[in-house]
């Protein structure tokens, strides 16, 4: 049977409904992503392995967890993902695994619960955990001076990175992207094949908003393979901006597209509100009556509410797509020029400029305009307009 230590705690079982079980969960989580990461196992000690229900299964999904520790940490800074093995006696057995996180996450919300009456503390806010052995206890002062080298030594390579691209940049070159995981890069291929790399490794893979602007500004100088797009495409259905776009690719068909939806109820990410909508959009365009029907159906079983929303006001295929292009019809430039009777050359340029601005940190309102340019150009490429 596994044993514990540092990377690695096991757990015979788990109740949900248990406060104080949650909170100490949470403290063995956070533990873990400032040691260096590591795994958590249910369902299983150092001497047996009987398993947990199916019931608890599902108060381990990462999704719900990560809402839990997000109660107590700054939103973001922890990513979890976790697997289920199926066990003979029909239990099942659940890994949690824990990325390490880059500097230490400091507790931000009491861990508190109420026993007997009084209130008890597991942890307080400001608290930094860290395992020692098998053991989650608050950081030390040894730590902390592992902590401050290690920080030292990353910030010195990533300088490095940095001078040297800087070094090698032409005058008319653009910027760099800083990674949280490898430093400075500086084309959208690289960025790419991080990405793919992790996904092999079965680590998280999707981009982020920043990353997906990031790239898509940076988009005629890329060639992505069929695997990139697939990593964009299915980032993009979470941060849909520039979605269509990606779409637009003449590799893109309905098996390919089929593939990718089908497979957003069973991924453990946390970005799912906008997946849900766009799954229900993109799936009216590219997929046939049945195999929508098919996708409609396991959106209404699944776990997520806003999946089996979306699926419970779809209204049919050719009522969303009318929708589309209602959505996209009227909208105006600034100059009050309808977009749709714009060439694709102005439609490019002009969704570039919406990408460099919401990648400095424009509002909403930009995020939308940018949304229907791309919208409009992949409408125009497939003859709708």
């Amino acid at each position: 049977m596994a044993g514990e230590g540092r990377y690695q705690d096991c757990k015979l079982s788990y109740d949900p409904d248990n406060s104080r079980g949650k909170l100490k969960l949470v403290k063995h989580i956070i533990a873990m992503a400032n040691s260096g990461g590591g795994k958590i196992i249910f369902g299983i000690d150092e001497i047996k392995c009987p398993g947990i229900s199916e019931e608890t299964v599902e108060a381990l999904d990462s999704a719900i967890l990560s809402d839990l520790i997000e109660k107590y940490t700054e939103r973001g800074l922890i990513h979890i993902h976790h697997e289920i093995e199926s066990l003979e006696n029909g239990n099942f057995k659940v890994t949690i695994h824990i990325e390490e996180v880059p500097i230490p996450v400091v507790i931000e919300k009491d861990g508190a619960w109420i026993d007997s009456g009084s209130t008890k503390y597991l942890f307080k806010k400001g608290d930094v955990l860290i395992r020692h052995s098998s053991k989650t206890e608050k950081i030390s002062q040894e730590d902390m001076r592992v902590f401050i080298t290690n920080a030292y030594d990353r910030g010195i390579e990533k300088v490095s990175s940095a001078v040297i691209a800087i070094r090698t940049a032409g005058p008319d070159d653009v910027g760099e992207y800083l990674t949280s995981t490898i430093g400075v890069i500086r084309e959208a291929k690289d960025l790419l094949e991080l990405q793919s790399s992790r996904k092999k490794t079965g680590l998280p893979y999707l981009l982020n908003g920043e990353e997906l602007l990031w790239v898509f500004i940076r988009r005629q100088s890329l060639d992505p393979d069929l695997e990139d797009l697939e990593i964009l495409i299915e980032s993009a259905l979470r941060r849909p901006v520039t979605l269509f776009w990606w779409l637009m690719d003449s590799r893109i068909d309905s098996a390919l597209i089929h593939e990718i939806l089908f497979r957003i109820p069973e991924m453990k990410d946390r970005d799912k509100s906008d997946a849900s909508r766009c799954a229900i959009e993109v799936g009216s365009i590219f997929l046939s009556s049945e195999e929508m029907q098919e996708l409609i159906e396991i959106l209404n079983q699944s776990d997520y509410k806003h999946f089996r929303d979306a699926a419970s006001s779809f209204q049919g295929q050719d009522e969303t797509k009318d929708a589309f292009m209602d959505r996209i019809s009227n909208r105006r430039n600034p100059l009050d020029e309808l977009l749709s009777e714009q060439t694709e050359e102005y439609l490019e340029s002009y969704a570039t400029d919406l990408a460099e601005e919401l990648f400095k940190g424009a509002g909403t309102s930009i995020s939308r305009n940018l949304a229907d340019v791309t919208r409009i150009l992949w409408a125009k490429h497939h003859n709708w307009l």
